[in-house]
């Protein structure tokens, strides 16, 4: 299993390849959650990576991705080089998927979106930085996405 910030490193990567690269912090969150979304919406139920992740007030977050691309980048656009990810090619393969169809939307478009679907729903309360179950999150996107 990846671990989240393999992930976000994953995605910090894929992003660096797009002439118009405008990944945040805020968009890595968002991208990082749709990925154990389609993920799970691919394997029939299982986690890219075990970290929990939480209903903040601007969306779902995984704390210890904000604390890693935070302390290093503040609200400045990502743009770093990473060497030996432990990934699976089925999990590039997903994280790439994800960030193929996700990245056209902006960092408030994607905290939007986020903010409209269950999970986040479920499990938000103002001051509160509650987890989102992955139950939930397996649950939405196994029906809010239609991949064979």
């Amino acid at each position: 299993m990846a671990k989240a910030v393999d992930v976000a490193k994953y995605l910090i990567i894929r992003s660096m390849k797009d002439e118009y690269n405008d990944l945040t912090n805020l968009k890595l969150q968002k991208l990082c959650y749709y990925a154990q979304g389609v993920y799970s919406k691919l394997t029939n139920g299982k986690r890219l990576f075990e970290e929990e992740i939480e209903a903040w007030r601007h969306g779902p977050v995984i704390k210890k991705v904000y604390k890693e691309f935070l302390k290093q980048n503040g609200i400045l656009k990502i743009s770093e080089d990473y060497d030996n990810l432990n990934l699976t090619q089925k999990e590039k393969d997903a994280i790439s998927d994800c960030y193929e169809f996700f990245s056209q939307y902006s960092a408030w478009k994607l905290s939007e979106m986020t903010r409209s679907e269950i999970p986040w729903k479920k499990h938000y309360e103002e001051g509160m930085n509650n987890v989102i179950s992955f139950d939930d999150i397996r649950d939405f996107f196994d029906k809010a996405l239609n991949v064979n």
